[in-house]
């Protein structure tokens, strides 16, 4: 047994004292080229929001991949990239209050082998923040709900930003959207082309 540990020993001394070797030097600068990330904004759907364990909440929308791309381009000259704001979700629990089916975030429960939403109750809520961000992304959105004036969610007349659509059965507007829209009658793509983007990405499903 002594002999097995003194043989790991070497092993792992061995992969310490590798040192990984380039035939040329690593050239750390980096450009841009052609593009111009100054005014960078990403329209789509929850992989752009940045939603994950079932919901939106502040500490996971930092790692949005808009978000992660906008740290990247902010080293070849990308200017500020704004996100739907989350500052009152201070115990990190996402969900919407008072809004049906949208609850907080997911965990996984050991005991019963599954994930189940975290106890606490939202404090995110549907205050409008009447602002056109850097990140467009908004959950459940599909690719024709972005220039959306009158199709319910999910898919049926009101706009899609307009919390008088949340009433309505189906409803017809979208509470992350609601959130941000810069006026009840405001659309995504409206809303994004607002900032006149340099460069502009979109992702969405159909």
């Amino acid at each position: 047994m002594k002999n097995k540990y003194i043989y790991l020993a070497i092993l792992a001394a061995g992969f310490l004292s590798c040192e990984p070797e380039f035939e040329n030097a690593v050239d750390a600068t980096y450009t841009a080229g052609n593009a111009d990330f100054s005014r960078y904004v990403a329209v789509g759907n929850s992989l752009t929001a940045g939603y994950m364990d079932g919901t939106v909440y502040k500490s996971g929308q930092m790692n949005s991949f808009p978000n992660l791309l906008a740290q990247k381009f902010a080293l070849v000259g990308g200017g500020a990239f704004t996100q739907p704001s989350y500052e009152e979700d201070v115990n990190n629990l996402g969900g919407i209050a008072g809004i049906p089916g949208f609850n907080t975030r997911l965990v996984i429960d050991a005991s019963q082998s599954r994930p189940e939403n975290i106890t606490g109750t939202s404090t995110i809520t549907l205050t409008p923040q009447a602002k056109a961000y850097n990140n467009m992304g908004v959950p459940g959105a599909k690719t024709f709900h972005l220039t959306d004036l009158g199709t319910p969610f999910p898919p049926i007349g009101s706009n899609y930003g307009n919390p008088a659509g949340l009433l309505t059965n189906p409803p017809t507007a979208n509470p992350y959207f609601v959130r941000h829209a810069t006026s009840p009658s405001a659309t995504v793509l409206g809303d994004a082309v607002s900032l006149n983007p340099t460069f502009f990405y979109l992702l969405d499903w159909k």
